[in-house]
């Protein structure tokens, strides 16, 4: 949003690659959430909801379709399905936190490579964007109603 209002008054974005931004981390989860939520509900009453939400809602139905596509077979129980579920999330959520991490590793100068100690920092990474997720969803509905 605060992009778009600057492009439309007329000014333009520039890449600097030395430039130095500071901002404060929320403190913990329920803050991290809340945070998320007012931004969803900002992105939903600006009729930015294709540019965050959408993209997030399409993964989502994908992976629910394909648990859906496994419970067609009708020769998997219901418990192998919840299994494979979880499986899923995890995994998902697993690979989305260790793309966010080798991002921020190659976007930082002071780090030359990836380091597999960095791997224990994926599940915790999954945990804040499994909150994110569910704060966008809340902010969304909150939004719409």
């Amino acid at each position: 949003i605060f992009i778009r209002k600057i492009k439309d008054n007329g000014f333009s974005a520039a890449y600097a690659p030395n430039a130095t931004v500071y901002w404060k981390l929320r403190p913990n989860l329920v803050s991290t959430f809340k945070k998320f939520f007012i931004y969803s509900q900002h992105n939903v009453w600006a009729g930015m909801q294709q540019y965050w939400h959408y993209g997030i809602l399409k993964h989502h139905v994908l992976y629910v379709l394909f648990v859906v596509l496994l419970f067609s077979f009708q020769i998997i129980t219901i418990d192998t399905i919840v299994l494979y579920a979880i499986i899923l999330i995890c995994a998902i959520y697993n690979a989305r936190g260790l793309r966010y991490i080798v991002l921020k590793t190659e976007l930082n100068r002071n780090c030359c490579s990836f380091h597999i100690n960095q791997l224990v920092k994926i599940p915790v990474v999954a945990s804040i964007l499994i909150f994110i997720d569910l704060a966008m969803y809340f902010g969304l509905i909150s939004a719409k109603l």
